[in-house]
Protein backbone atom coordinates (compact mmCIF):
# COMPACT_ATOMS: atom_id res chain seq x y z
CA UNK A 1 0.00 0.00 0.00
CA UNK A 2 1.48 3.11 -0.90
CA UNK A 3 0.16 6.66 1.18
CA UNK A 4 0.66 10.18 1.62
CA UNK A 5 1.54 11.39 5.00
CA UNK A 6 1.25 14.85 5.34
CA UNK A 7 2.03 17.09 8.26
CA UNK A 8 0.34 20.04 8.27
CA UNK A 9 2.87 21.78 11.15
CA UNK A 10 1.72 25.36 11.92
CA UNK A 11 -1.58 25.68 10.17
CA UNK A 12 -3.28 26.59 12.98
CA UNK A 13 -1.48 30.26 13.39
CA UNK A 14 -3.16 33.19 14.61
CA UNK A 15 -5.30 35.61 13.00
CA UNK A 16 -3.14 38.75 11.15
CA UNK A 17 -4.39 42.39 10.31
CA UNK A 18 -2.95 41.66 6.43
CA UNK A 19 -5.66 38.82 6.27
CA UNK A 20 -8.44 40.84 7.82
CA UNK A 21 -8.31 39.11 11.18
CA UNK A 22 -7.97 35.52 9.53
CA UNK A 23 -5.95 33.19 9.60
CA UNK A 24 -3.60 32.03 6.69
CA UNK A 25 -5.72 28.58 6.82
CA UNK A 26 -8.85 30.66 7.04
CA UNK A 27 -7.79 32.66 4.11
CA UNK A 28 -6.36 30.68 1.47
CA UNK A 29 -8.09 28.28 -1.27
CA UNK A 30 -7.75 25.32 -0.06
CA UNK A 31 -9.17 23.21 -3.12
CA UNK A 32 -6.18 20.70 -2.73
CA UNK A 33 -6.51 20.16 1.14
CA UNK A 34 -9.85 19.16 0.61
CA UNK A 35 -9.67 16.47 -2.14
CA UNK A 36 -7.16 14.52 0.01
CA UNK A 37 -9.48 15.64 3.36
CA UNK A 38 -12.34 13.59 1.33
CA UNK A 39 -9.95 10.57 1.14
CA UNK A 40 -8.37 10.58 4.04
CA UNK A 41 -8.34 7.95 7.23
CA UNK A 42 -7.59 10.88 9.81
CA UNK A 43 -6.60 9.62 13.30
CA UNK A 44 -4.84 11.16 16.23
CA UNK A 45 -1.99 10.61 18.28
CA UNK A 46 0.21 12.03 20.66
CA UNK A 47 3.54 13.15 19.25
CA UNK A 48 5.89 12.56 21.46
CA UNK A 49 4.05 11.74 24.82
CA UNK A 50 0.46 12.00 26.41
CA UNK A 51 0.40 16.03 28.47
CA UNK A 52 3.41 16.98 26.46
CA UNK A 53 3.15 20.16 24.37
CA UNK A 54 6.02 19.95 21.81
CA UNK A 55 7.73 22.53 19.63
CA UNK A 56 7.07 21.60 15.79
CA UNK A 57 10.61 20.19 15.51
CA UNK A 58 9.90 17.82 18.40
CA UNK A 59 6.23 16.81 17.26
CA UNK A 60 7.84 16.73 13.54
CA UNK A 61 10.53 14.54 14.36
CA UNK A 62 9.13 12.45 16.23
CA UNK A 63 6.16 11.75 13.67
CA UNK A 64 8.89 10.44 11.22
CA UNK A 65 10.47 8.35 13.77
CA UNK A 66 13.27 10.41 15.41
CA UNK A 67 14.51 10.93 18.67
CA UNK A 68 12.73 14.32 19.17
CA UNK A 69 14.94 15.67 21.44
CA UNK A 70 18.29 15.11 19.42
CA UNK A 71 18.50 18.08 17.55
CA UNK A 72 17.12 21.46 18.51
CA UNK A 73 14.98 23.51 16.07
CA UNK A 74 17.71 26.28 15.30
CA UNK A 75 20.20 23.26 14.50
CA UNK A 76 17.33 21.77 12.68
CA UNK A 77 16.90 24.55 10.27
CA UNK A 78 20.10 25.61 9.98
CA UNK A 79 21.53 22.05 8.53
CA UNK A 80 18.25 22.29 6.59
CA UNK A 81 19.49 25.58 4.67
CA UNK A 82 23.04 23.79 4.13
CA UNK A 83 24.56 25.57 6.88
CA UNK A 84 27.82 23.45 8.05
CA UNK A 85 27.58 23.51 11.94
CA UNK A 86 30.35 22.28 14.25
CA UNK A 87 30.91 21.23 17.34
CA UNK A 88 30.49 24.10 19.79
CA UNK A 89 28.28 26.14 17.38
CA UNK A 90 25.21 27.58 18.92
CA UNK A 91 22.23 27.91 16.35
CA UNK A 92 18.69 29.83 16.99
CA UNK A 93 15.82 30.15 14.50
CA UNK A 94 14.01 33.22 14.91
CA UNK A 95 11.59 35.28 13.31
CA UNK A 96 11.39 39.21 12.21
CA UNK A 97 9.11 40.86 14.53
CA UNK A 98 7.98 44.62 14.22
CA UNK A 99 7.93 46.90 17.69
CA UNK A 100 5.92 49.67 18.95
CA UNK A 101 9.43 51.94 19.28
CA UNK A 102 12.92 51.30 20.83
CA UNK A 103 11.55 52.98 23.88
CA UNK A 104 9.30 50.78 24.45
CA UNK A 105 10.33 47.86 22.91
CA UNK A 106 6.64 46.43 22.71
CA UNK A 107 5.82 43.40 20.34
CA UNK A 108 3.05 44.39 17.84
CA UNK A 109 3.96 41.46 15.60
CA UNK A 110 5.91 38.57 16.35
CA UNK A 111 6.06 37.21 12.54
CA UNK A 112 7.00 40.36 10.52
CA UNK A 113 8.10 38.14 8.38
CA UNK A 114 5.16 37.11 6.81
CA UNK A 115 4.49 40.48 5.49
CA UNK A 116 8.44 41.21 4.02
CA UNK A 117 9.15 41.42 0.84
CA UNK A 118 12.53 39.36 0.25
CA UNK A 119 14.41 42.13 -0.67
CA UNK A 120 13.53 44.02 2.99
CA UNK A 121 14.40 40.96 4.79
CA UNK A 122 17.89 40.43 3.15
CA UNK A 123 18.30 44.13 3.55
CA UNK A 124 17.45 43.72 7.17
CA UNK A 125 19.95 40.26 7.61
CA UNK A 126 22.71 42.63 6.03
CA UNK A 127 22.18 45.34 8.60
CA UNK A 128 21.85 42.84 11.45
CA UNK A 129 25.28 41.35 10.42
CA UNK A 130 26.57 45.11 9.99
CA UNK A 131 26.23 46.10 12.92
CA UNK A 132 26.49 43.01 15.59
CA UNK A 133 29.01 42.89 17.55
CA UNK A 134 29.97 40.38 19.89
CA UNK A 135 33.09 38.67 21.01
CA UNK A 136 33.20 35.61 19.07
CA UNK A 137 32.16 35.03 15.83
CA UNK A 138 28.58 35.72 14.40
CA UNK A 139 26.66 35.01 11.50
CA UNK A 140 22.86 35.84 10.59
CA UNK A 141 21.79 33.35 8.07
CA UNK A 142 18.75 34.29 6.36
CA UNK A 143 16.71 31.26 4.44
CA UNK A 144 20.52 30.15 3.10
CA UNK A 145 22.15 33.77 2.67
CA UNK A 146 25.30 34.98 4.91
CA UNK A 147 25.63 38.67 4.62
Amino acid sequence: MKGIFVILDGVADEPCNVLERKTPLESAKTENLDYFAERAEIDQCYTVKKDFIPESNEGVLSLLGYEPFEISRGQLEALGTGMNLKNGDLAFRCNFATIDNLEEGNILDRRAGRTLTTKDAMILAKAINENVKLPFKFEFDYQGKIF
